[in-house]
């Protein structure tokens, strides 16, 4: 992802959201501007927009002596999805066509992205109007039709919370389509609220797909830097599914096969990148 002049306030956003989420006052508030500060200062040495967030983000928890710095965060969002699940699932059984149902509540539930959309997140309102929302862009049929034929199925996941209504659509596809090979793929360790195993397991995700790591810690995907076990997944998926605006940020290097993108669109430089408005729902198979 290349650095547009909008990154630049929403990365400075974050910032201040995450020294809300350790407390940060006095000389630990200190530490974390004047060391934010000189990142920003020599972001050109950053090739990639999605590294130069992950610099940010680490030295605010390195500083901050913090594991997982939006745990809290992730815990929470997880259980107010699994609180929503028995509703959402009912719901989208009794549609017409349930895969698309699905479809669309999983790209709902993509905002839950604290690095986007900040910490104060509507998931519930999300989710019971996506039923009701079109895509923007909208591959679904021919995406149906893949997983039609499909024996195995990657899902590139992006954030806690929302993996929740990924496993909602993995069963809907399994109970629609019959039994699929189904590999979930998460971040090896805490970056802002991405999901890593654990998160995907508070989910229930292990019991629908094996949930594997693609070896790296930023917010996005850099294929060039992830393990040869997911890029070995990656080519031999019959499908692939990456969620989230991240994921969809870093597509470079994953032109070698076509990928099905599901993802809210929130953010200036990702709407005319896919040509739609702010706050979209899209499906769309690139390239």
């Amino acid at each position: 992802m290349l650095y547009a002049p909008e990154c630049g306030p929403c990365l400075k956003r974050q910032i201040q959201e995450a020294m809300e989420l350790v407390e940060a006052k006095g000389d630990l508030a200190e530490k974390i501007t004047q060391a934010t500060e000189e990142l920003f200062a020599s972001q050109d040495k950053f090739i990639d927009g999605l590294e130069f967030a992950a610099a940010i983000h680490n030295v605010i928890a390195e500083l901050a002596g913090s594991d997982d710095v939006y745990k809290e965060l992730k815990d929470d969002s997880t259980r107010q999805a699994l609180n929503l699940y028995p509703k959402v699932k009912k719901a989208i059984q009794e549609q017409d066509n349930p895969l698309v149902a699905a479809l669309k509540v999983a790209a709902a539930g993509n905002i839950v992205d604290a690095g986007a959309l900040g910490l104060d997140i509507p998931i519930q309102e999300a989710v019971e109007a996506a039923l009701a929302e079109p895509f923007g862009r909208d591959d679904s049929a021919r995406l149906i039709e893949e997983l039609t034929a499909a024996k195995s199925i990657l899902v590139i996941g992006d954030n806690a919370g929302e993996t929740v209504f990924d496993r909602l659509l993995l069963e809907i596809i399994q109970e629609q389509l019959g039994e699929k090979d189904v590999y979930y793929a998460v971040k090896s360790a805490p970056i802002i609220n991405d999901a890593t195993a654990e998160d995907a397991a508070a989910a229930g995700l292990n019991k629908v797909a094996t949930v594997f790591d693609v070896g790296t810690v930023l917010p996005g995907m850099v294929f060039e830097r992830t393990s040869p076990e997911f890029q070995r997944m990656f080519a031999e998926a019959d499908v692939v599914i990456s969620k989230g605006q991240g994921n969809f940020e870093g597509q470079a290097g994953m032109e070698q096969r076509p990928v099905y993108y599901l993802l809210r669109v929130k953010c200036g430089p990702n709407a005319r990148a896919l040509e739609v408005a702010p706050g979209t729902q899209v499906l769309v198979r690139l390239p």
